[in-house]
């Protein structure tokens, strides 16, 4: 379940990374019940940051190495519950009424496996070993419990770990369900998992989901770098009268070198994730807050076009160059475009302000005297 949660959200390289990390940082068990697993003990007891370096390397390690830890201490506490109920049972005689409540899925498990899981849960072994004895439903929303593991996740897991029938929708299951118009136009992944879960025959779901996700990679129309007009678009598509494709197709693209095919294969995966919204599996609101981008200057230039430009190292400024020459320059408000300093100029001498002349005075009829 760990390795699927660690898959979430990236790329099958960077998953692969993270589990190797783990590995690295805490070892394998090397002895008893749990020998050659990961010792999840001693990462549930290990602090935080430890599991976070170990993981760093597959992305959103901040969110991940939280809900592991959360998530292992929730398997832990089960394991010692469920290990005292079951030695509770065992204490009562068959003939009388049981009181002890049998933990979920007992009533399915053999004697050799009840004893089993006692000396697991005696050994800090944590396991989820007892989910094979409950029913498919039963183990599905089980898995739901735990942080992080959202119905992708516990979908993959009830498939491959469980081997209960269930149609895990991943981006390429979720992509070709919508063109085939198997589901609503509007229905989320969740919504598709739940639809098809109910109208897709149980001895089809596995087949079914390993065919789409293989044909969603390789198929040049149907995989997430799908341009019309390239190369692998003239190859055409097996299911092409079958689909409606609802994703706008990018323009033709020229034919890429080796090494540049090389690296798109090598990222295949990360197509998936880029289209992927991992709302239940992954919640990235604990991840770091972005840093707010400070704000240019203001232009304090008097002019209403762009800022005054600075000088070269180096190279002389016009007014340097004019004086080099003995050529006389206006300066113009004390400041040269193109100068980081001001020149020194001459202080142009002031005028006095002109004398008004006092109006003459003329005399006019009735002896009164008119300006």
């Amino acid at each position: 379940m760990i390795r699927t949660y660690l898959s979430s959200s990236t790329s099958g390289d960077n998953s692969s990374r993270a589990i190797q990390g783990i590995i690295q940082e805490y070892g394998l068990q090397t002895e008893g019940l749990g020998k050659g697993s990961v010792d999840w003990n001693a990462v549930r007891r290990s602090p935080v940051n430890r599991l976070f370096k170990a993981i760093e390397s597959g992305g959103l390690a901040v969110v991940k190495s939280a809900k592991i830890k959360e998530t292992l201490d929730m398997v832990y506490e089960e394991n010692q519950t469920r290990r005292s109920a079951l030695l509770a049972a065992a204490k009562e005689p068959p003939s009388s009424k049981a009181t002890t409540v049998a933990p979920a899925g007992a009533q399915s498990e053999s004697e050799e496996a009840k004893a089993l899981e006692i000396a697991r849960a005696e050994e800090n072994i944590l396991s989820l070993d007892h989910l094979h004895s409950m029913s498919a439903q039963d183990a599905f929303f089980h898995l739901l419990r735990y942080p992080g593991i959202g119905v992708k996740t516990a979908s993959c897991v009830s498939l491959f770990c469980l081997r209960h029938p269930s149609f895990a929708v991943d981006t390429h299951v979720f992509r070709h369900c919508q063109w085939l118009g198997w589901v609503p136009e509007n229905a989320t992944r969740d919504k598709t998992f739940m639809h098809c879960e109910v109208r897709i025959p149980q001895h089809l779901k596995y087949s079914l989901h390993q065919l789409f996700i293989q044909h969603g990679k390789k198929c040049g129309r149907c995989k997430a770098r799908a341009g019309e007009g390239s190369e692998e678009w003239a190859k055409g598509c097996v299911i092409d009268h079958l689909v409606r494709r609802t994703h706008k197709e990018k323009s033709p693209v020229k034919k890429p070198s080796a090494k540049k095919r090389k690296r798109s294969e090598e990222s295949e995966d990360e197509d998936e994730e880029e289209e992927e919204e991992e709302e239940e599996e992954v919640e990235v609101d604990g991840d770091e807050e972005e840093k707010p981008v400070p704000a240019p200057p203001a232009n304090k230039s008097k002019g209403k076009g762009k800022a005054p430009a600075l000088p070269l190292p180096g190279k002389k400024t016009p007014a340097a160059r004019g004086k080099a020459k003995g050529k006389k320059e206006e300066v113009t408000d004390g400041k040269e475009v193109g100068d980081a300093r001001e020149p020194k100029t001459k202080k142009a001498k002031k005028e006095p302000p002109p004398v008004k002349k006092p109006a003459k005075k003329v005399a006019t009829k009735g002896g009164k005297k008119k300006k």
